[in-house]
């Protein structure tokens, strides 16, 4: 039956012209990317909404307790006296339950540094897609504050004064107890179903990555290619470069 069914659709595409014929690999185009997007990638995408926001909220708690301790420091340069060091302590133990706590979150997360590999080594699994390229995105700071304009560059001299109170050695406030996100794209060549297995196959590691985006493209009916870009948080800056 349903070898009839494909020897009655084949016969029809013959008896198309060239134009027809692109048209309906067009339609059929459209739909695999259509399926992919609501099937996999939607999904993915809600997940990794909700693990970002729940990290940011933890980042923000930390990162307000990291002023309030260099609040103090320049208290504590300018009146010794005015330093609560039980409170100053009770902070600092604060910030290192949530740094635990984002560690904890790590754990199941691809170190940086495997990351590349591990895509690679998924791929070679599949053996049926070609890799086109894997390179690897400068690491960002989740929790940088926004660049700023001169005005707002002046304003900030005392927040300067206070950095320059910090004990030697000290870390600034911005990278005191930050999360550096790093990023890989990749470019993969294919088939659509392989293409499909290959991102089940990355779902289903034991590791966990976050998905940043996806985008197909159809050059030759079947051939896919697909750009995906994934990455993962650390508290280490350090990347490895391809």
């Amino acid at each position: 039956m349903i070898l009839q069914y494909w020897q009655k659709l084949s016969l029809r595409l013959d008896a198309m012209n060239l134009r027809e014929r692109a048209l309906v690999f067009a339609a059929a185009a459209l739909a695999l990317i259509f399926l992919l997007n609501e099937l996999m990638l939607d999904p993915l995408f809600v997940q990794q909404k909700r693990l970002a926001q729940q990290i940011s909220q933890d980042q923000a708690k930390a990162a307000e307790m990291q002023r309030e301790i260099q609040q103090k420091i320049l208290a504590n340069a300018q009146d010794p006296d005015k330093l609560n060091q039980k409170k100053l302590q009770e902070v600092r133990e604060q910030i290192q339950t949530l740094r635990t706590d984002l560690l904890g979150v790590q754990k199941n997360l691809v170190s940086p540094e495997k990351m590349p590999q591990l895509l690679e080594d998924l791929l070679r699994r599949n053996g049926r897609l070609k890799l086109v390229s894997l390179k690897t995105l400068p690491p960002q700071n989740l929790n940088a504050p926004e660049k700023k304009d001169a005005k707002e560059a002046d304003a900030g001299a005392p927040k300067a004064q206070a950095a320059a109170a910090q004990p030697p050695g000290a870390k600034p406030e911005a990278e005191a107890g930050a999360i550096y996100r790093h990023g890989v794209e990749i470019v993969v060549q294919g088939k659509y179903q392989d293409m499909v297995d290959y991102l089940t196959a990355l779902e289903g590691m034991k590791w966990e990555l976050y998905w940043g985006k996806a985008k197909l493209q159809v050059d030759e009916y079947p051939v896919v290619n697909l750009t995906l870009t994934v990455y993962t948080l650390s508290l280490d800056k350090t990347w490895l470069n391809l």
